[in-house]
Order: structure tokens, then C-alpha cells, then sequence
């Protein structure tokens, strides 16, 4: 008599390479990255029941968290499916893996391993904290609007037993979950914590042909690309989408260190909690000339006294006083210091209504990202105007402006975009720094000139 499988006892058919390649992982973080219907809740779940019935036994008796966005999901699909899955172990063995189901709280009880604990998480994440777990799945991180500190906060509570975390969700662009994988993998390869699977729509040979023909007829080809082709595409609501890592001309990285002694030009976003200070250059490439970021300063609940001191120390360091700083008119005390301290340098701040209009200052930069338009941005003819030192690329502030340019959103009211900047205190204040600095040195289209 042959003994029934696993897939076999819980009614599952044989795995996709891709759900295979994710539950043969050793990895203790492990994110399976799937397009519509590649199967990414059975193979958390499956995970969760395989860390449950641990042969070892660590974690006997210890709860595995099963992590939905809402109670209705967690009910209608996740427990539904469980019951399900342990029904056909029944029916299988002749017994009952299930030895009791407690409805109130949503715990079921195991014979002869842990216990499932049922959650939400997008309500409210913090009544999650003070739980102690042994393994956490968390299925579809990216419908919240943070999931990174989501992940980050139910991580922190697998710390007992195996110790181990899964997550599944369909990409929303290159941000969230799906980024901090992909940070992690190239920052640190060889670490073996962290296991990223990619898995399309078609990949799953359940799914049938024509499921795939109507989404293509039906869906837009953005959307068809990121939740059928499992692309990470970068958000429909990013406010920069011209900005590209990638070296200049092609993109907006480009190699330069500052000579003490040549003309720089300082940029600043003042404020006691999160200031923001960059310093500009502008060099002669093959294609023309160009204003490059090359040094950056985040001072974050820093004094201003302290604050002047850096900037100081920073006309010392680059040999000489900046050629002309601009700034918000929110601080005037602030301005005049830097009158009074560089007294050959020009202060330009915007004094009019319009001239402030951050989102005028938004157009004039994504101006000089990419004159030509992103459809003709591989146009060497008309390459950006405006570029970043490659080395501020290792900047490790969250602030940090390359970070910034390439996270920062737009406002959503009432599911519409608006054309108004994300105030997220965290990468609004770098771009502000910089839109400063476009708006002050190149003026704004058919507008004013400073």
C-alpha cells in the first residue's frame, strides 16, 4: 500500500516549480512574488501547515500566525481553506488533524504539533504587537498603504520555535516588500536570510488559456504586465517616473568628485526636525552642460545653531563660499544668517504665490530630468540636464535624495491623483531642497526667471 503525500493528504495537486523552488527554500524570510491565480495563498498556507506539523517538534504548541489584510479575507478565504485542506486529511487517513476549532478567536488547535492563529493586519497593525510566534505568513503585504513597516513589525514577533517568515502578494510597482527583498539580495547575496520567487500568471498549468486571453482583452497593458506578468513596474502615482539609476546619458547617475576650490551652488529646505541640504555643480559633459548633486546633509531634530555650524564646515571642506544658495521664504531668520556668513553669494528664495508653487517647481525638474519626454529619453541629442553624483548612491538615510526621487508619491483624493506632492516628512523634504535649487537657477516654463 502506498503512502499518500503531503500535496496528496491535503487535496493539493503537484506543485509548480515555482511553489516548489519557494517551500524547498531553507531561507528564513522567503517572498513568493505572483501574478493572478499562480497560487500564492495555497503555498502559504501549505507552508504554514508544514511548519505547524515540524517533524522535530520545536514548535509543538506554539501558534503560526496566518496574516490576512482584513478579517473577511482571513474568514472567507484562509479559513476556508484550511478547513478544507484538513477535511481532505480526513477523508485521506481516517483522522482528524484537527483536534479542536476555536470560532471565537479563529485558533485551531492541531494534534500533535502548533496551533493557527487567524489575524488581520491593515486596520490597525499595532494591537499586533506583543504576540509571540514561531512562523508568520503574511498574504497580499502590498494592499496596505506602508507594507514594509507592516512586515517589519509582524517580523518582530516571530522569535520563538523555527523562526520563521513567509509573505505572498501581487507586485504594485518597485516599492514595499518586493523592494526590501530585492535591497537585501544585492546588498548582502551571500547572507542566506532573505529568498525572493517570481512567479507569472502563466506559469501555473491550472489556469486555464482562456482566463489569460480575457485579462489580456480586459485589463490595461500596465496592469496586465504587473498583476499577469508579474512585473515590478514603477508606481502609477510616483511623481518622478523620468528618474533612472542608471549612468548618464542614458540615465541620471554620473561619475563626479568635487575639486576643492571650483563653484558649487547650496540648496536648502530648513527646519529643526528634518532639514535637508544639498550642493550642486555644474560640469561639461559630451553632450553639454550639466547640474550635478554631488554632496548631501539630512540633519534630522538637529539645533540651528548647529545646523549653521554644519553648513560652515561645509564651505570649508569645498574651498570656498557656495556661488548662490536657494531657499524656502518660510524661514527669513534662517536667510539672512546665510546673507551675513556668505556675503559673495546670491540668496534667491521665491517670493510670489506661483513662485513657491511646489508643483510648478516639480514640472521645471522633471523638465530637466528628461527635456525630451519619456518616450525619447534614449535620445542622446537631448540628454538630462540634471544628474546625481553616483556615489550618493550609498547614502544609507531614508532621505537620502536618490531614495527620495525614486519614492516619493503623489496625493490621492477620492482615488484620483492630484497634482500635489505626498507630505510624508520623510522624502518630501530632499526633493523640496531640490526643486529650490531648479526653480531658483533655471526658472520655471513660461513663468519667472530668478
Amino acid at each position: 500500500m502506498t503512502v499518500p503525500t503531503l500535496m496528496e493528504s491535503v487535496g493539493l495537486g503537484p506543485l509548480t516549480q515555482a511553489q516548489a523552488r519557494f517551500m524547498n527554500a531553507p531561507h528564513p524570510s522567503r517572498l513568493f512574488l505572483g501574478g493572478i491565480g499562480s497560487g500564492k495563498t495555497a503555498v502559504g498556507l501549505l507552508a504554514c501547515l508544514t511548519e505547524a506539523l515540524d517533524p522535530s517538534g520545536i514548535n509543538r504548541g506554539l501558534p503560526v500566525g496566518i496574516f490576512a489584510p482584513t478579517f473577511r479575507q482571513s474568514k472567507r478565504i484562509h479559513v476556508a481553506r484550511v478547513l478544507d485542506m484538513l477535511n481532505h486529511w480526513e477523508r485521506i487517513h481516517g483522522w482528524s488533524l484537527l483536534r479542536r476549532f476555536h470560532r471565537s478567536d479563529f485558533i485551531m488547535e492541531l494534534r500533535g504539533g502548533a496551533e493557527l492563529w487567524f489575524l488581520s493586519y491593515s486596520k490597525d497593525v499595532d494591537r499586533l504587537r506583543g504576540l509571540e510566534l514561531c512562523a508568520a505568513y503574511v498574504d497580499e503585504i502590498e494592499q496596505v498603504p506602508d507594507p514594509a513597516s507592516v512586515w517589519g513589525l509582524i517580523g518582530g514577533r516571530v522569535r520563538i520555535g523555527t523562526a520563521r517568515k513567509w509573505a505572498s502578494t501581487t507586485p504594485k510597482g518597485y516599492r514595499g516588500v518586493p523592494r526590501l527583498f530585492l535591497d537585501n539580495l544585492r546588498n548582502d547575496p551571500d547572507a542566506g536570510l532573505h529568498h525572493m520567487v517570481v512567479s507569472r500568471s502563466t506559469d501555473n498549468p491550472y489556469l486555464s488559456p482562456q482566463f489569460i486571453k480575457d485579462c489580456r482583452q480586459n485589463m490595461s497593458r500596465r496592469a496586465f504586465r504587473a498583476e499577469i506578468e508579474c512585473s515590478l513596474l514603477r508606481s502609477a502615482d510616483v511623481v518622478f517616473p523620468e528618474f533612472r539609476k542608471e549612468q548618464h546619458p542614458i540615465g541620471h547617475l554620473i561619475r563626479y568628485r568635487h575639486q576643492p576650490g571650483t563653484q558649487w551652488w547650496l540648496s536648502c529646505d530648513w527646519g529643526y526636525s528634518h532639514a535637508s541640504f544639498l550642493c550642486w555643480a555644474r560640469i561639461k559633459t559630451p553632450t553639454g552642460d550639466v547640474d550635478v548633486c554631488f554632496k548631501e546633509l539630512h540633519p534630522d531634530d538637529t539645533p540651528v545653531d548647529r545646523q549653521r555650524t554644519m553648513i560652515r564646515n561645509l564651505a570649508r571642506d569645498l574651498g570656498r563660499e557656495p556661488q548662490a544658495c536657494y531657499v524656502d521664504r518660510a524661514d527669513p531668520r534662517q536667510n539672512r544668517w546665510l546673507m551675513t556668513e556668505f556675503p559673495s553669494a546670491q540668496v534667491t528664495w521665491m517670493h510670489t504665490r506661483g513662485q513657491q508653487s511646489q508643483w510648478n517647481g516639480v514640472e521645471t525638474f522633471r523638465a530637466l530630468l528628461d527635456p525630451m519626454g519619456e518616450d525619447l529619453q534614449v535620445d542622446k541629442l537631448n540628454p538630462p540636464k540634471l544628474a546625481i553624483a553616483d556615489h550618493l548612491v550609498r547614502c544609507e538615510s531614508e532621505r537620502g535624495i536618490i531614495r527620495s526621487l525614486e519614492n516619493l508619491r503623489r496625493r490621492i483624493v477620492n482615488n484620483e491623483l492630484t497634482d500635489e506632492i505626498l507630505k510624508d516628512n520623510v522624502h518630501d523634504h530632499s526633493v523640496d531642497s531640490a526643486l529650490y535649487f531648479a526653480k531658483g537657477r533655471h526658472g520655471m516654463p513660461g513663468g519667472f526667471s530668478v
